[in-house]
């Protein structure tokens, strides 16, 4: 922070001010005429600290999470951001969301009111699978193994009755990115094979039309 002295006058030098709890430093010159003082903007000590908190830090995929702003200067104006959530964005004081996809997801607030926009505020949300998760009970039947395994995984179901629909396959890092899909007439002896990719925790899941299974795949 500084204040800019603009002149043409041959005498010049240097000059500490305090200001605030910090110092500012600022060219002063002895002459006369007129001298050009830019001052700092300098943000209104009224504006918002935004803040907020959640219902909890980890949740299911589908779940809802509730946010709550605690901000303080008793804000009027809220803008949430929820990237890779539904919705992605909010302007109520205190929104629902969910996140459909596993993964750790940033969301950050500014609050605001008659003096201007506040500060903005982020905390990261943890979205795991929680297994068991479906629809119907035909998905239960799915075993995949061995896992953990090096990558290479095989789907084996019993009596499967889902021959001739449409089945998806997907699987997620840690990080909420889709790293494999695939598109299956029937779920029995399928083999998927990740062994390319790098050791760790994945979230398969397996969902049609109708229904939907997540399991935790890990590769080592």
């Amino acid at each position: 922070m500084g204040f800019e002295f603009n002149t043409n006058f041959p005498y010049s030098g240097t000059m500490v001010v305090p200001y605030g709890t910090a110092n500012s430093v600022h060219n002063f010159f002895i002459g006369s005429g007129t001298i050009n003082c830019l001052l700092p903007n300098i943000p209104s000590p009224n504006i918002p600290y935004s803040h907020f908190s959640s219902s909890s830090s980890t949740i299911c995929t589908g779940q809802n999470i509730t946010f709550t702003d605690v901000s303080s200067k008793n804000p009027t104006a809220w803008n949430w951001y929820f990237p890779g959530g539904t919705p992605s964005f909010s302007s109520v004081q205190n929104p629902i969301v969910t996140f459909s996809t596993p993964g750790t997801y940033s969301v950050s607030l500014v609050a605001s009111n008659s003096f201007g926009n506040g500060t903005t505020y982020t905390a990261s949300i943890h979205v795991d699978v929680c297994t068991g998760i479906q629809s119907v009970s035909d998905f239960n039947k799915a075993i995949i193994s061995p896992n953990p395994s090096r990558g290479k995984f095989k789907i084996e179901m019993e009596n499967e009755q889902l021959k001739g629909e449409k089945i998806s396959l997907e699987i997620y890092n840690v990080m909420g990115e889709k790293i494999y899909h695939s598109t299956v007439q029937q779920l029995n002896n399928t083999k998927i094979d990740i062994s390319e990719k790098p050791n760790g925790i994945y979230l398969l899941i397996i969902s049609s039309d109708k229904e939907k299974k997540i399991i935790k795949i890990q590769k080592f």
